[in-house]
């Protein structure tokens, strides 16, 4: 390919390379809104006041933008300078329940706070965390979680990817932590769990007390073509040589209906279409990227596939690991 090759687009280069906005400078500058993000917001603002307590399921496939919104929480959690925790679901959920209680500790130990002065909740949370390694008792660590969350309320607790829980006696016990939590919880606390749709509702079938503790169950729905063509439009903005140029450019928005039908309204697959299709239109020097370009570039055999196959929406340390310093409670 020939140096500065997507210039002739007004491109720096491919907007789409990068598959993901998992870290916390990119997510609100990509984010685009859809109306399961009001229910949130309504939500959030309502825990931040301790108007309410509240745990959300969320839900949705591979792709379909359930890290993007966890990092949008963690992130008005930094700026409203609320307590939040965070977890990343690992296939040994006591090492899960350690970075969790991690999580928390470190928030005792920035900005203000005085580490020579820990409040009780800490040393209680030092004292389950001690002893982890060498297992854990799922209820004297929900007790010491939701003590933490209460005594620094509003707090937010993210758990991602609950899909990945391990199968019977490990998942059972943390569960059985995750219902000590929720039952004990008070207004002020927000705990979102996300995880894949068809899991998340086979797991809280089979743990009913559980399922009871749960408000709302939010399913992320799939980007209608408008969503579609805002997604791509701030992709390439960030990548814009040039400012009086159409938003879409080169795509038509009729070829973006068509990559949006192809990916099934999944995000993740939608910026992985049109990566594979700008390359290949940059290589063809088509001049603009309509509905019949879209079809003759891209393989039918891609078109055809089905969102989501072999992608990942992130190792579970994404949420946690997307700030240099966890929220403090001043």
């Amino acid at each position: 390919m020939e140096k500065n090759s997507y210039e002739r687009y007004g491109l720096s280069g491919n907007p789409f390379r990068d598959l993901s906005s998992e870290n916390l400078e990119d997510v609100a500058i990509y984010h685009v809104l859809q109306d399961i993000d009001a229910d949130l917001r309504t939500i959030t603002d309502e825990t931040l006041e301790t108007e309410n307590k509240a745990v959300v399921a969320l839900m949705g496939g591979l792709g379909a933008g359930k890290t993007e919104r966890l990092l949008m929480l963690k992130k008005e959690a930094l700026a409203r300078e609320a307590f939040c925790a965070v977890g990343g679901v690992t296939t040994e959920t006591q090492l899960m329940v350690r970075g969790i209680l991690e999580s928390m500790m470190d928030n005792a130990t920035q900005g203000s706070r005085s580490k020579l002065f820990l409040p009780k909740w800490h040393k209680t949370l030092q004292k389950v965390n001690k002893h982890i390694m060498k297992g854990y008792d799922p209820e004297n660590a929900g007790h010491a979680i939701a003590e933490a969350l209460n005594e620094n309320a509003p707090a937010f607790l993210l758990i991602n990817d609950l899909h990945r829980l391990p199968e019977k006696e490990d998942m059972d016990r943390f569960l059985q932590t995750l219902y000590v939590v929720t039952n004990e919880i008070r207004p002020g606390v927000l705990i979102v769990l996300s995880g894949d749709e068809k899991y998340f509702r086979g797991v809280m079938a089979s743990h009913p007390t559980l399922n009871e503790r749960i408000n709302r169950k939010l399913v992320i729905p799939p980007l209608n073509d408008r969503e579609a063509s805002l997604m791509l439009a701030k992709r390439l903005l960030a990548k814009r040589l040039v400012d009086d140029i159409d938003a879409l450019y080169p795509f038509t928005p009729e070829a973006i209906g068509v990559l949006n039908t192809a990916a099934r309204g999944n995000p993740r697959m939608l910026l992985k279409l049109a990566d594979n299709l700008l390359d290949n239109a940059v290589k063809a020097r088509v001049v603009q990227v309509d509905e019949d370009s879209v079809k003759l570039i891209l393989d039918l055999s891609e078109l055809e596939k089905q969102p989501g196959d072999g992608e990942c929406e992130g190792i579970p340390s994404d949420v946690g690991a997307a700030a240099d310093k966890p929220a403090t409670k001043m």
